[in-house]
């Protein structure tokens, strides 16, 4: 009974437990007599994602941007707005949005005003993969191309992509009928009354000279004639 105290008694808890003692407290300073105020933080200045003055035009883009990872255009345009973008970021960040975020002025790519005429044809440019008229022009629309694309692309696609208005064609050109000529108008007035037949001077004879027989002529008869014309 005499061993088993000091082989129990700190697994049982026999020794009642020391009390902890109090912490030591800090010295405490003596009051400034003049503080200082803390200063604000600093706070960057407002940043323009597009670079341009210009608000995204596709706000729902998904673009990923060193150091703010895989985010949307019209997110990324909020934390500039809220100075939440350091300004060697937000000098970098327009390059890698532009053509993504639309940030660029629309863009008519046949140049002239006009849509494009053939919009299913495949138009290709140097630089970009095939694509449609149709789709070119609503990236151009939606700030997808930069001023520069712009000024370049209606030399690749204006034939292509029927940028200029089809002429109709004409319709054959008839030959002009020939002017009838007019009739003549008459010398002299015809005369309202004939002039009546005038009767014959002479009647007719009534039964015509028969011509001449040639068996029935008489052979000339030769007569002597004598002195003083008397007769032998």
């Amino acid at each position: 009974c005499r061993r088993i105290p000091d082989e129990i008694n700190e697994v049982c808890g026999c020794n009642p437990p020391q009390e902890t003692p109090a912490p030591t407290p800090n010295p405490t300073r003596p009051p400034n007599p003049n503080p200082q105020p803390t200063p604000e933080p600093t706070r960057n200045s407002q940043c323009d994602v597009c670079g341009n003055s210009r608000s995204v035009n596709k706000p729902f883009s998904a673009v990923e941007v060193p150091g703010y990872g895989i985010t949307t255009c019209g997110d990324l345009q909020s934390d500039g707005l809220d100075r939440q973008i350091s300004p060697s970021d937000c000098r970098r960040i327009p390059d890698q949005i532009n053509a993504v975020c639309g940030c660029n002025p629309a863009c008519n790519i046949c140049d002239n005003g006009r849509s494009v005429g053939s919009p299913n044809a495949i138009v290709r440019i140097p630089g970009l993969s095939p694509v449609r008229c149709r789709e070119l022009q609503e990236y151009g629309l939606e700030g997808s191309i930069t001023p520069s694309e712009c000024r370049n692309i209606p030399n690749f696609i204006n034939d292509v992509c029927e940028c200029e208005p089809q002429q109709p064609t004409p319709d054959p050109t008839r030959n002009p009928s020939p002017q009838p000529i007019p009739a003549p108008n008459p010398t002299r007035n015809p005369n309202p009354q004939p002039t009546p037949t005038p009767n014959p001077t002479r009647n007719p004879n009534p039964q015509p000279t028969p011509a001449p027989n040639p068996d029935q002529t008489r052979a000339p008869t030769c007569v002597t004639v004598g002195k003083k014309g008397g007769r032998n």
